[in-house]
């Protein structure tokens, strides 16, 4: 640090990484659960699953929340389809639909819009994920 630098130079510069990380992170964030909500919405419309204006909304909010929201919007689709369906072909075909947008989001979309916003390498957001 320059002796001749003004006081809390390197504070307000530490501040300031700090919040471009942050808002980085939950810009990536807001983007990849856009996404998921209208992969879900698109495959959950196209299965015409009652209920399924709520149930988009509840997904596309809860995937904010990295893995709170996939098992509560899983949990709740998959009530609704023993709920709505009778046979065990349509329960499967709504679980396939809930373990295919995990999978895009962990293998695609957080490495890819996380890993580009926060500047951190696509391993270590995997790793940090599986912690």
């Amino acid at each position: 640090m320059c002796p001749f630098a003004p006081r809390g130079f390197f504070f307000r510069e530490i501040l300031g990484e700090i919040n471009h990380i942050l808002g980085s992170y939950f810009r990536g964030q807001l983007i990849v659960a856009s996404v998921l909500a209208v992969y879900y919405s698109i495959s959950l419309f196209a299965f015409s699953m009652n209920f399924g204006i709520i149930l988009r909304l509840l997904t596309g909010l809860l995937t904010f929340i990295p893995y709170v929201g996939f098992f509560i919007s899983s949990i709740t689709a998959l009530i609704l389809s023993l709920i709505q369906f009778s046979t065990g072909t349509e329960i499967g075909a709504v679980a396939l639909i809930y373990v295919g947008g995990y999978t895009l989001e962990v293998i695609l979309l957080t490495p890819k819009f996380w890993g580009e916003r926060t500047g951190l390498h696509p391993v270590w957001i995997l790793f940090s994920l599986f912690a």
